[in-house]
């Protein structure tokens, strides 16, 4: 299985849909989707959901997630307060397989554990985060430390961060391997879209495979 996270930045065109459509991913998440965008695409996908929460004013955008091949289902005990912390059920056919959690920051929500979770996933600070979320028992999927280290992110004022990521249980790794790799920057910019021209952000796949 093979899942493809993107940010594509304010929208989600048909060039930045052709181009993610390269990584042929099994489910694809991305973020930053508008309704319309992904009306426009759902028709190319089996299992499909978008979300976003209309009562905040910031939030024309949403996080859309497809697959053509594993069922997608919104957990049934999902909170909109917590912005973003979506959870999704994947199953292969009946079996259900895992539980996925899709996560966009925002800055306004309701403070509690699950909001505590997505904090750890806004701050600039990775071993912070990466301490906190143990505590969550959950772990990084990347291993290797330079990969770990690895940019995702160009800021508006020209600095680069890390700011996608994948975690996952004990539990998971337990039972499945992963594999993560990161496209790279490559100053084909319009702007500071230095990822094709298309985004600030570049795109994160992680490929799991049942042991």
């Amino acid at each position: 299985m093979k899942i493809v996270s993107w940010n594509c930045h304010y929208g989600f065109s048909d060039e930045k849909y052709e181009h993610i459509k390269g990584f042929k991913p099994d489910i694809l998440i991305v973020q930053e989707s508008t309704k319309k965008d992904f009306d426009r695409i759902k028709k190319n996908w089996a299992f499909k959901k978008w979300h976003n929460d209309e009562k905040y004013e910031d939030s024309p955008l949403g996080v859309a997630i497809f697959s053509n091949k594993y069922i997608i289902e919104k957990h049934k005990n999902f909170k909109s307060e917590y912005r973003y912390l979506i959870p999704y059920e994947i199953y292969d056919g009946s079996d259900f397989l895992f539980y996925l959690f899709a996560v966009w920051t925002k800055g306004k929500g309701k403070f509690s554990y699950e909001q505590n979770v997505i904090k750890a996933f806004e701050s600039n600070a990775y071993d912070d985060m990466e301490e906190f979320l143990a505590k969550c028992k959950l772990i990084n999927c990347i291993e290797d430390e330079e990969l770990k280290s690895k940019d995702t992110y160009k800021h508006a004022e020209g600095k680069y961060g890390r700011d996608d990521f994948c975690f996952i249980s004990k539990e998971f790794k337990k039972k499945y391997l992963t594999d993560v790799s990161i496209a790279n920057f490559d100053g084909n910019k319009k702007g500071k879209y230095e990822y094709k021209g298309l985004s600030d952000h570049v795109p994160l796949t992680v490929t799991i495979t049942k042991k």
